[in-house]
């Protein structure tokens, strides 16, 4: 009764082609029905054996491509001196290409399966479109990998273009591959995305706002690979060490990762360390509090003993000589006598009759000299840079001293390096204060 049903089965569905047609199928169907088993029995396991068949022929037609690609690229890699070749041999460009003889092996035994012929059409159509795909990938990695071996990469990195290229790339796939399901033509189903624009732009929002940043980031160069930036308020402090699509990824110093979104940094602001690596100068400003209560005049045998130093002795010579011409031009005048006393304070008080003494005219005090010392020290020092700003300046004085700053940049931005010259500034001050006769200050233990 089996056999009946089953020979009814293939009889009934033989004039719409599904019936033993194929040369092959026939072949492994008479063998099993001549070697005692049933009609249905031999049809089934006909066409389980052919399946094992094809799938033993796409493994090994898998297996030749690729070894026989694998050898005959490695033959030219190895001889030429470009290095684009070995990226993409590398990152398996050309390997990849092996896996469209699977598709064609299924594509020749498809004919031989009626029932699932159309499935095994498409399946092999798509899988075409998916290793073409993977290919398209595995090249847009490869030439970014050879991008980033140029130094006009950390300034226009290209990831974020390339990125888009890959969701460019994926949605061709996607709409080829509902094009083969529904049997239609990818450009009807492309004119149907049109009306779904809304929900696109809701999907890719986040996509959509980081490219136009990163568009912004690149024309108008705010942000290179290897900038130091600062954001507070995501915590980054650190290296910028890759920018894509939707974040850039910052290196803390303290060797923790940031994520930030790309349109944040065009949103909110960031503090960039670049121009300082650019200019050849990082910038030294530290003070040192002197006690107030030590700050004096200096007598006639301290100047002469300032005279004698390399450093201020042309300080002290241009500023007596400026008090002698200023004295000289008082007493021709009848406005006075040189001073270098108290008295020199009271000569330049309001109402007094003093008016040809210039402001060139006045005392030395030990925390001038002391700062025209630091401004020589570090005018002379071998890691400043005397083409930018140098100061030794005084602040407002508080409760805690007379601050004296040194506003200076070291040619040295590697940060141990720049602490090291700065630490070794700040000694050599608060070694030298007491040869002034001066007195750091310093709070008093409880």
């Amino acid at each position: 009764m089996k056999i009946k049903v089953y020979s009814d089965i293939i009889t009934r569905y033989k004039p719409y082609g599904y019936g033993v047609d194929s040369s092959m199928y026939k072949f492994l169907y008479d063998s099993f029905v001549y070697s005692g088993l049933s009609h249905g029995n031999s049809y089934y396991l006909s066409i389980f054996i052919l399946f094992i068949v094809m799938l033993f022929f796409c493994w090994l037609s898998n297996y030749i491509a690729k070894k026989t690609i694998s050898r005959a690229v490695y033959k030219i890699v190895v001889r030429s001196q470009n290095r684009w070749d070995d990226v993409f041999y590398e990152n398996k460009v050309f390997s990849v290409v092996s896996h469209v003889a699977p598709a064609v092996v299924i594509m020749i035994f498809a004919g031989e399966f009626q029932l699932w012929r159309d499935f095994l059409n498409k399946f092999a159509m798509i899988y075409m479109a998916v290793i073409t795909y993977i290919a398209f990938d595995r090249i847009i990695d490869s030439v970014d990998s050879i991008y980033k071996t140029y130094e006009v990469s950390k300034e226009k990195p290209v990831t974020n273009y390339l990125q888009v290229l890959k969701i460019f790339c994926i949605i061709v796939c996607v709409i080829i591959a509902a094009g083969i399901i529904v049997e239609k033509s990818p450009w009807t189903l492309l004119s149907g995305i049109g009306a779904m624009t809304a929900v696109l732009m809701v999907i890719f929002k986040d996509t959509i706002m980081g490219l136009s940043a990163g568009i912004q980031l690149s024309a108008n160069k705010m942000l290179h690979i290897g900038d130091w930036i600062e954001m507070p308020k995501y915590g980054a402090d650190g290296e910028v060490i890759e920018i894509t699509l939707n974040t850039v990824k910052v290196q803390n110093w303290d060797k923790t990762i940031i994520m930030i979104p790309v349109y944040c940094l065009i949103s909110e602001s960031f503090k960039n360390w670049r121009g300082m690596y650019m200019t050849g100068g990082r910038r030294i400003k530290r003070a040192i509090y002197l006690d107030m209560t030590s700050i004096k005049f200096c007598g006639p045998e301290a100047v002469e003993d300032y005279k004698k130093d390399e450093l201020i002795g042309s300080y002290i010579e241009s500023i007596m000589n400026e008090k002698a011409a200023c004295a000289e031009t008082n007493t021709a005048g009848g406005g006075g006598r040189p001073v270098n006393d108290e008295e020199a304070e009271k000569s330049l008080l309001p109402g007094v009759e003093n008016k040809k003494c210039a402001s060139g005219c006045q005392s030395l005090t030990n925390a001038g000299i002391f700062r025209d010392y630091v401004y020589q020290y570090l005018k002379k020092h071998p890691h400043i840079n005397a083409n930018m700003y140098l100061m030794a300046r005084q602040l407002q004085p508080g409760a805690y001293g007379l601050p004296v700053e040194i506003y200076a940049f070291c040619r040295e931005t590697e940060w141990t390096v720049y602490e090291d010259v700065q630490a070794q500034i700040i000694e050599h001050m608060l070694s030298v204060v007491p040869r002034f006769g001066l007195r750091i200050f310093q709070r008093p233990a409880a």
